[in-house]
């Protein structure tokens, strides 16, 4: 689903050093009047589309790459993207980065039950969740992804931590966005249930993306990155020397005020140094 509304609310700043294109998929907000060929497999039509809208804006803005940025569900069909059509591409960053769907899910599961189970207020919750544990090789219940959603947002950790629930934090901002017309609006939603991501979401449970580190294991919680052609992948350890790289060079520059593209700059220098 398009994340362009929230940004009424939720402004980036990434307008401020950049020229942004938020590309609404097929089948939503401005795209709703797109259809999916009957014939035609969802990830290989969005796939096709992410080409088409790449090369368009670089030949708009006389560019041999872009930049790609994916969030949540697109973050699948990003790393699908980098991997068809690398030339394409300067760097592709992942918010909110699916990895292992599955496997996010059970950890999901796991959290939300160890927290209601201290709450004898979410008894029924709890038991409803007791019946629909799952495994690896089970489909997710559905009864669990009825809960699972409201649940995180109860919890803080659902689409942003002050977000009470999917209808105040997205669905009320979607409909007072002032950039969309009302037929926008239905496209964007009707989207969330008929095109999108949720046509390929059996095909993102069923694929593992993570990343080995040297040592041949997984690195827990990391991030990827993708830089001309490589995909690194920043770990907790890298992040923490990042952070601490950024602290202090922040503030022998603190008397300066830098800018926001200086902090940019900086940013990048510093996450250069740590991938070296």
């Amino acid at each position: 689903m398009p994340d362009y509304f929230l940004t009424q609310d939720h402004p980036t700043g990434l307008e401020d050093v950049f020229t942004v294109v938020w590309w609404d998929q097929r089948g939503a907000g401005l795209s709703s009047g797109a259809k999916f060929g009957r014939n035609t497999g969802a990830l290989e039509t969005m796939l096709s589309d992410t080409k088409e809208v790449a090369n368009y804006l670089r030949k708009r803005f006389s560019k041999d790459k872009i930049f790609l940025m994916a969030h949540s569900g697109g973050t699948y069909l990003g790393i699908k993207a980098i991997e068809r059509f690398p030339e394409l591409f300067i760097a592709y960053i992942g918010v909110a980065q699916i990895s292992n769907q599955k496997l996010s899910e059970m950890k999901a599961y796991d959290y939300i039950f160890e927290q209601y189970s201290k709450d004898n207020s979410k008894s029924k919750i709890v038991e409803l969740l007791r019946k629909s544990r799952f495994s690896m090789s089970d489909p997710i219940p559905l009864d669990y992804l009825k809960i699972r959603d409201k649940a995180m947002h109860d919890l803080g950790v659902g689409t942003m931590r002050k977000m009470a629930d999917v209808v105040s934090g997205v669905f009320i901002p979607s409909l007072l966005f002032k950039e969309y017309s009302v037929s926008e609006k239905i496209g964007l939603w009707k989207a969330k249930a008929n095109s999108g991501i949720s046509m390929i979401w059996d095909d993102i449970l069923s694929h593992d993306l993570s990343h080995q580190d040297a040592a041949g294991e997984r690195a827990p919680h990391s991030v990827s990155l993708f830089i001309s052609s490589r995909v690194f992948m920043i770990t907790p350890a890298h992040m923490s020397l990042l952070m601490s790289i950024s602290a202090r060079s922040m503030h022998r520059r603190r008397s300066s005020s830098p800018s926001r593209t200086q902090r940019i700059v900086l940013f990048s220098k510093n996450l250069k140094k740590v991938l070296e």
